[in-house]
This record gives structure tokens, sequence and C-alpha cells, in this order.
């Protein structure tokens, strides 16, 4: 039996044009290291304070989920309940006792109804370090970003929170005058609702950032 080959000059560049995309991959890549760079300059990255200063949330060595404040008001997440259904790992209970929420982390969390028994999740608000269960059912408003880090943190964050921490920090004044004022209503409950910001500068070296809220239901 004869074989016939077929013969084409596509079929001849087809080894060449397989190991193109190999070749270019690492030029790829290194176009994408040199463009890393100028994202960071341009202000892309998420600013957290895990570890008690200010750093970019690539490069701090804690497992941590930042909530940021546009992404706070676009959700209206004003309680820690609409938090948790934002972050993978974080379940928010109430208790049948008078000890406020139950909080868990990764599965693990306190469960005694005892009202002198620390939770194993800790909530630090502005640096104020709060334990207590009764802490995590207060309304939130105008905070500037949540961080919530997972994962024993007692190197600072106090021995106290063996399972993670919810930190919670308010809106900084801003550099220009600005003035906020929402309103809103809801229908089911019949409830109103008012907000008021007023930040900016007072010197060079000092800003105030004045927040008010009211709202009322039937």
């Amino acid at each position: 039996m004869r074989k016939s080959r077929i013969s084409h000059p596509l079929f001849a560049a087809l080894p060449a044009l397989a190991l193109a995309p190999l070749a270019a991959q690492p030029a790829l890549a290194q176009d994408i290291a040199d463009q890393r760079p100028e994202a960071e300059a341009q202000g892309g990255d998420i600013i957290v304070t895990a570890r008690k200063r200010n750093e970019s949330i690539l490069k701090v060595p804690v497992v941590l989920t930042a909530i940021t404040q546009e992404s706070l008001e676009r959700f209206a997440n004003d309680d820690l309940y609409t938090v948790a259904q934002n972050v993978p790992g974080l379940l928010i209970g109430t208790s049948l006792a008078a000890n406020g929420l139950q909080v868990s982390m990764r599965g693990i969390g306190t469960t005694a109804n005892n009202a002198t028994v620390d939770n194993s999740i800790s909530l630090n608000i502005d640096g104020v370090q709060l334990s207590q269960g009764m802490s995590y059912g207060m309304g939130m408003f105008d905070v500037g970003q949540i961080e919530v880090l997972k994962g024993p943190q007692a190197l600072f964050f106090g021995k106290n929170s063996p399972a993670g921490v919810i930190s919670l920090r308010s809106a900084d004044p801003t550099d220009k005058t600005e003035i906020t004022l929402r309103a809103g209503y809801e229908f089911e409950a019949k409830e109103r609702v008012g907000e008021l910001v007023l930040s900016g500068p007072v010197s060079d070296t000092l800003g105030l950032r004045l927040a008010a809220r009211y709202t009322d239901q039937d």
C-alpha cells in the first residue's frame, strides 16, 4: 500500500505556532510584575492596620477580610449581622440568655451562657478591646473600615482572642470640607432614617468630623 504525505505551508508552521505561547509567557509575567508597582503608586491597594500600623493588605502575613467604607455604605451594612454575610467563616447568632450575641470564626467560638466568660472573638473599636457578647449587638454608623482577622491574634490584640478579631475603625476627617445628607424610608416596618455628616479641616494639623443619625419605626 502506498502512503501519501500532505505537504502544506500551514502544517509546516504549526510547531512554531504551538511554541509561540510558551515563549511569550515569561514576557507576560514580566509585564505584570512591572505594572504592579504602578498600581500600588496609584492607590489601588487596601490599607489595613492588622499589625497596628498602616500596611497594604497584600503584604500583611495575616488571614483577614477587609470591608471598605464604600462597600459598607453601598450595601447598607449597619450591624455585624450584615457584615457576617460578607465574611466567609464568620457566624453570628443570638443567645437564649442575656449574654448578647454568640460569635464563631472557622467553627471556633464561645458557647457558655455566662456573662463573665470572654468571647473567643474579640471586638476592637478604634483600639478599644471588647470581649463581652453584649457589645456585638450595637449598631454601626460612620465606620471607615472593618477588618476581620482570622486565627489567634495575641501579639497585637491580647490573649483573649484565640479565634480572631473583628476590628472597626471610625471614618477619619477629610482633607476638604464635605457635607453629606442621607434620608431613607422602609415601607414594611415604616422606618424613617436620616443621616448627617460634617467633615473637614480646621487647621493644617487638625481636622474634625461630626456624624449624626436618626431612626424611628412603627
